[in-house]
């Protein structure tokens, strides 16, 4: 059985270096692996002795095993505290540090909305949206959203900030709700269908909202004192008005701002809205 053996020495000033490596061929050992230490009392260090078989380990294990010893006694040695002792070699030291160096400049920060609108002038006719047999290009959905945000700013006089509610079940004024009220500055607060009408109350008051963005299947569902406006009767899908008088430039939003607002429930069961 081939066997590894590798020395580590400790001198009397504690520096440490591996001093020997042999390959013993044809020499046998009781265990797998065997850790000795030495003391020389003469030249006053201490020598370590890692013997291992080769028929169990590689070589480079048994080098970084060595290698793994010596950084612990340097560190045992050393005016270092204990929770700064570590196990990693210096490469390995290097290679965690750039997994996790991950940091990445996105250079100016933007928004949701802004993004959409770059990538509509970039890709126009692209299909944006798809809804069984209908779609929505992306420019189309633009032209929507700045339909709907125009609305909220000019007729309900929407600020940076205002929670706007949204009833809408999964439909193309659903997506063009949400980026509608982005686009107005105000806060996307969705709401669920499928939530009693008792609760769906209970989120409107606690969020304090002014404005229910339904469509033709949600606009009867609450009976609520909130302005309740149709998105389907303000965008007009059969109609166009390529006359639109844009405000949405001058609408000052910053990262500070909530994008939006959800409902969770606490660990008591409490209702409460989470913002983002």
């Amino acid at each position: 059985m081939d066997n590894s053996e590798q020395n580590i020495e400790i001198d009397k000033e504690t520096t440490f270096n591996i001093v020997d490596r042999n390959l013993l061929a044809g020499s046998t050992i009781k265990f797998d692996i065997t850790c000795t230490l030495r003391e020389h009392r003469q030249n006053e260090t201490i020598s370590i002795s890692l013997s291992a078989s080769l028929d169990v380990y590689d070589e480079s294990t048994i080098s970084t095993m060595a290698m793994r010893l010596k950084n612990i006694f340097d560190q045992l040695f050393s005016i270092s505290s204990i929770y700064q002792f570590s196990l990693l070699l210096p490469h390995e030291v290097e290679l965690l540090h750039d997994l996790n160096h991950t940091f990445l400049d996105y250079g100016h920060i933007g928004y949701i909305h802004w993004d959409f609108a770059d990538q509509a002038h970039l890709h126009p006719q692209k299909v944006a949206l798809v809804l069984e047999n209908g779609s929505l290009t992306y420019v189309e959905l633009l032209f929507y959203a700045q339909q709907l945000a125009n609305y909220l700013i000019i007729k309900c006089a929407v600020q940076p900030g205002q929670i706007v509610c949204q009833l809408i079940e999964r439909s193309f004024e659903m997506v063009i709700g949400m980026i509608g009220i982005w686009m107005s500055g105000g806060i996307y607060t969705p709401l669920n269908l499928h939530d009693p009408d008792k609760q769906l109350n209970a989120y409107i008051q606690q969020t304090d909202a002014h404005f229910i963005l339904v469509h033709q299947t949600t606009q009867n569902q609450l009976l609520s004192q909130c302005l309740m406006i149709n998105v389907g009767q303000v965008i007009c899908f059969d109609h166009i008005n390529a006359e639109i008088t844009t405000y949405i430039d001058s609408i000052n939003v910053t990262p500070e701002h909530i994008s939006h607002i959800i409902f969770t429930s606490d660990r008591s069961g409490l209702l409460k809205a989470v913002s983002r």
